[in-house]
């Protein structure tokens, strides 16, 4: 009986946790909020709740709530790669990047070939100054997604940062080539053009920025 009880109070989170999500997706923040709580009530130490009200708290922009209720996901289910991969997130956006780059690789961890944690554990890489790293995880992600235009650009980031900037120019030009419309792309081109000494072509590329 005590295991029957268990299985459908499960259901019946999992259920809600369905509901929720879906008014977190339509907008309806507030009763996706009230629902995770909800289930947190009945299992404080809920993963999946925690990490969607973490997940909340970080769209609604408190970020400190949003890592305290992703850690604790992460603490519940270990093998949550999600948890992982949204605190790590979660940590750049607060600034603080040797935590992200932990959490990053706890969900590669995981799961080596996931492209997204590849991708931003690239920017934490580079945020928090591992530019040999970053590079590797760069080229790694590209091997799955040649054609990535975050990707191209940790990898321009990085390889500057280690003095190649010939490297660093041609990963920067073709992430421009594969999103021409990116101010910020022609922005970055244009600093390692000006560092290695082509002032009129950076001249010309600021001006696209």
């Amino acid at each position: 009986m005590a295991g029957n009880q268990a299985l459908k109070s499960d259901t019946a989170s999992i259920d809600e946790l369905l509901i929720g999500e879906n008014h977190h997706r339509a907008g309806n923040l507030a009763r996706a909020e009230s629902i995770y709580r909800q289930v947190l009530a009945s299992d404080p130490e809920h993963s999946e709740a925690l990490r969607l009200l973490g997940l909340l708290a970080h769209q609604t922009g408190n970020l400190e709530q949003a890592s305290n209720l992703l850690s604790r996901a992460t603490k519940a289910q270990p093998d949550n790669i999600e948890a992982h991969f949204n605190l790590g997130v979660t940590y750049l956006d607060q600034g603080l990047p040797e935590k992200a780059v932990a959490a990053l690789e706890a969900a590669l961890a995981l799961d080596p070939e996931n492209f997204s944690c590849l991708v931003n554990f690239g920017n934490a890489l580079i945020a928090a100054g591992q530019f040999e790293d970053a590079i590797e995880q760069s080229m790694r992600a590209l091997k799955i997604d040649a054609n990535c235009v975050e990707a191209h650009s940790n990898l321009s980031q990085a390889l500057a940062k280690t003095g190649d900037l010939t490297g660093a120019m041609k990963a920067s030009r073709r992430a421009i080539l594969l999103r021409p419309e990116d101010g910020r792309l022609f922005n970055n081109l244009g600093i390692i053009e000006q560092a290695i000494g082509l002032l009129d072509n950076a001249n010309r590329t600021y001006r696209r920025a």
